[in-house]
């Protein structure tokens, strides 16, 4: 009975090994990350009509939110796409209306978007892990010609959290994403521009 015994825990314990040394790749959805809910100074501005050009990802691993051993965490969609998305919603659902950018728009603003960081930075522990969320955008609005104008800011949103490993990417990243979206919603230097 005894070998059999054995038997099953080095059986068990080989494939516990297979399976972390295997490692896995582990997807946020993006229809997983959070959105504002109530009102925002963007409710202010009289409807605007956005087109926005296709943002750009300027981080050196584009789909990589973090690696953990033999764990990778990613976007199921590039970073760009991400960010974009959630700035469009933010304006609609402040009233405004949100179209793809062409040179024959009829348009109130024209916007960009550069993500310059969307990742997650561990430090981990033995059964516990200490994480920082980040999510850094340039945005860059501006007033077609004739009228002119262009306003250009970074925003910059971390998140502290400490929990077990693997929540420790999932939930930095999803608040450091609404911050992201809290300042954009919030800032009255960009409300100022739009009103101008």
């Amino acid at each position: 009975m005894r070998s059999v015994n054995t038997c099953l825990l080095k059986i068990i314990t080989l494939l516990f090994i297979a399976f972390i040394f295997n490692g896995c790749t582990h997807v946020l959805k993006s229809s997983d990350l959070p959105k504002l809910q109530t009102g925002s100074p963007l409710k202010s501005v009289s409807p605007k009509i956005f087109a926005f050009k296709e943002f750009t990802d300027n981080r050196p691993y584009k789909k990589v939110l973090d690696e953990m051993g033999v764990h990778t965490f990613v976007l199921d969609q590039p970073a760009s796409i991400v960010v974009a998305e959630a700035i469009k919603q933010e304006f609609e659902r402040n009233g405004h209306t949100c179209i793809l950018y062409s040179p024959q728009s009829k348009t109130d603003f024209i916007v960009e978007g550069e993500v310059l960081g969307y990742y997650v930075d561990e430090r981990s522990g033995t059964w516990f892990s200490e994480s920082i969320g980040t999510v850094e955008v340039r945005l860059t609005l501006s007033h077609p010609l004739p009228i002119g104008g262009t306003f250009s800011k970074v925003y910059v949103a971390k998140k502290r959290f400490r929990n077990s490993v693997f929540k420790a990417v999932k939930e930095p990243i999803r608040e450091a994403h609404l911050i992201m979206l809290k300042q954009i919603s919030y800032d009255m230097e960009l409300v100022d521009f739009l009103n101008k």
